[in-house]
């Protein structure tokens, strides 16, 4: 046995979203609360919050006497891959089953492809290229997006502190693959039911010999967990690949079946419990706030207090994880200074409807982004068309187009009169799983003197936005 890893955790303060008062603090808020949203009944997993083990092609278990077998607590699926090699139900598979490209597999699968895209599409806040973990100087780590360019290793013993923040995450954006040393050590401290460990790699992964694992692991391509590594509170995932077994453990719910190790996830389900949504990335955000500082003699309406944000999350959460086979309409109302919505597309033609009213005169921008996943999730021939709804024929006002070529690009509309609005976004899921849209629309009101100068300046600010929103997956 094991020492414990996972003491008991701090009680979860409720979290109530901050009033805006203005599209400052909109915007600052957006920065602020990506890694602190409240608790949402959707889980970043989707469906694929049940499997302990999912696969593309084929997952396979080997087993090395006198070292203990494999033994899984959760589901084993395989999707569109159907071999399934040395795991049983009820015989080392235990509170879950095996899934063999069934319509749980098949879900799974499509709800684990779009969070692998939601967690690529976060704006990162420290870049760890070139750097170890478990390093000294990389020993203890607080709740934050940490990006690698490439690989990743850990080597030796990493300490994941929620501290005060036990609805938090720790999202890891991995280029390419991630390795650990042999023996190598995750410790988890002050966990909450809604903490989150996520670890999105863009090849493949692979734990050493005797390594104590802690997270959800979303490779792009296979996971291999050599003897007697382990993932007590968490989940191995490959997309498009394998996952490889020899005498493991894995669980995804260590509160419930710890293999006698005596961890806890604090009630997480294997930290999963805390959504990360692809929301407007924060750094995206503050060079927003950048292109807007030549506006500064102009006032923002103000907001609805906790419209705004639950707008953005809500709308993110939810459509990230169900995909749409017909059209689908949302109504914003009143369009706020920030509006955020993101779609997961069907395979083949979409089109999707915002419609929203205007109740001063204002300047429209938008921004469209394509999150490429591979051959998985992407988009084809994007176009964003905005309308004016007059009673008779609407009148368009104009459009642009974006794809996985153009990635992020931002179209000012210019400015319109009062009245009601949609945008209507069309195109081609050309992905396998279809693909994966974000669309943010901003408001600035307009000047009683229109400024040369500070509109050229928030153009600007737009374009550094476009250059830097897009962030490819290796």
């Amino acid at each position: 046995m094991r020492n414990p890893r996972f003491p008991h955790s701090l009680p979860v303060a409720p979290i109530h979203p901050l009033a805006a008062r203005s599209a400052l603090v909109t915007l600052v808020a957006v920065a602020t609360w990506t890694m602190a949203l409240p608790a949402q009944a959707v889980p970043l997993l989707g469906t694929a919050q049940s499997f302990a083990v999912l696969a593309g092609t084929t997952v396979t278990d080997a087993h090395n006497a006198p070292s203990l077998p494999t033994q899984i607590f959760g589901d084993v699926g395989t999707s569109p891959g159907t071999a399934i090699t040395g795991l049983f139900a009820g015989v080392n598979v235990q509170g879950g089953t095996v899934h063999s490209n069934d319509a749980a597999a098949q879900a799974a699968r499509t709800d684990a492809a779009a969070a692998y895209s939601a967690l690529s599409g976060l704006a990162f806040d420290t870049n760890l290229t070139g750097q170890v973990l478990g390093a000294p100087g990389l020993l203890t780590l607080t709740p934050g997006v940490y990006h690698f360019d490439s690989s990743a290793q850990l080597n030796g013993t990493l300490v994941l502190d929620f501290g005060a923040n036990p609805s938090s995450n720790f999202v890891f954006q991995i280029g390419s693959t991630l390795t650990t040393a042999s023996n190598s050590f995750i410790s988890v401290l002050n966990a909450g039911a809604g903490s989150g460990i996520y670890w999105q790699i863009g090849s493949s992964a692979t734990l050493g010999s005797g390594t104590d694992f802690a997270g959800n692991l979303l490779a792009l391509s296979s996971v291999t967990l050599n003897d007697q590594a382990q993932i007590v509170c968490g989940r191995a995932i490959g997309l498009g690949g394998a996952v490889t077994l020899v005498d493991n453990q894995i669980s995804t719910n260590c509160t419930a079946q710890p293999f006698a190790t005596v961890l806890g996830d604090s009630g997480s389900l294997g930290f999963s419990g805390g959504p990360v949504t692809p929301v407007p990335e924060p750094a995206t955000s503050m060079l927003f706030l950048a292109g807007l500082a030549g506006l500064a003699g102009t006032r923002w309406k103000r907001l609805r207090p906790a419209r705004s944000l639950r707008c953005i999350a809500s709308a993110a959460i939810v459509s990230a994880f169900a995909g749409h086979a017909q059209a689908a309409t949302t109504d914003w109302g009143v369009h706020d200074p920030l509006e955020v919505a993101s779609a997961r597309t069907p395979v083949g033609s979409f089109s999707d409807t915002y419609r929203f009213s205007l109740t001063a005169v204002e300047t429209l921008f938008s921004t469209a982004v394509s999150n490429n996943l591979t051959s998985v999730l992407s988009i084809t021939g994007g176009q964003v068309a905005l309308f004016q709804e007059t009673g008779v024929v609407d009148a368009a006002v104009g459009s642009f187009a974006f794809n996985n070529v153009t990635g992020s690009i931002s179209h000012a509309f210019g400015i319109l009169g009062l009245g009601d609005y949609y945008y209507q976004v069309t195109g081609t899921g050309a992905g396998s799983l279809g693909g994966f849209y974000t669309l943010s629309s901003t408001l600035v009101p307009v000047s009683p003197v229109p400024e040369a100068d500070a509109l050229a300046m928030m153009l600007a600010g737009l374009g550094v936005i476009g250059f830097l929103g897009r962030r490819r997956i290796h």
